[in-house]
Order: structure tokens, then sequence, then C-alpha cells
């Protein structure tokens, strides 16, 4: 019980309150930037390729079959169905 006192108590411990302190480490403002980056990207394809083909098609069948694929292929696919479409 003692150490745990010895270690709250030390001078160079952070305070508790603050919410921020990890942004004071370079490598974690790093991992932050680069998380927030990515999900940003995801976050922006799964709107965007949902309006592409909704936009294309104007089916919410092709919209709601395009739902059911893994997310990397569904475009993939999409656009190979259609060229064979647009080619008959």
């Amino acid at each position: 019980m003692d150490f745990v006192s010895d270690i709250a108590s030390s001078p160079e411990s952070p305070k508790q309150d603050s919410a921020f302190i990890a942004f004071r480490y370079r490598n974690f403002r790093w991992m932050w930037s680069a998380s927030l980056l990515s999900s940003s990207g995801s976050w922006l394809q799964m709107v965007a390729v949902p309006y592409v083909i909704y936009t294309i098609t104007g089916s919410g069948a092709w919209l709601g079959f395009a739902g059911f694929l893994p997310k990397p292929y569904s475009l993939e696919h999409f656009d190979s169905v259609m060229r064979a479409a647009l080619a008959s």
C-alpha cells in the first residue's frame, strides 16, 4: 500500500484529471492522427459507394445487392455486372 501512495504523490506523475495527457507523447499523436485519417476514409467510402451505385442505376435493388457483398469487392462486382449489362 505504501508503494501506491508513493507513486501517486510523486512530483513527476501527470495530473489525474487531465483528459489529454497522452497527447504529450509524439508517438501517440502520430497514432491518433493516423487512426483519425483512416477512419475518415472508411466512413467516406461507406457513404460514397452506395451513392455512386444508386446514381448510376437508380435502383434500390442494386443498392441492396451491393450491401451484401464484402466491401472491397462491391464496386468491382458492380462494375463487371454493369459492363456486361451495357454490352448486351
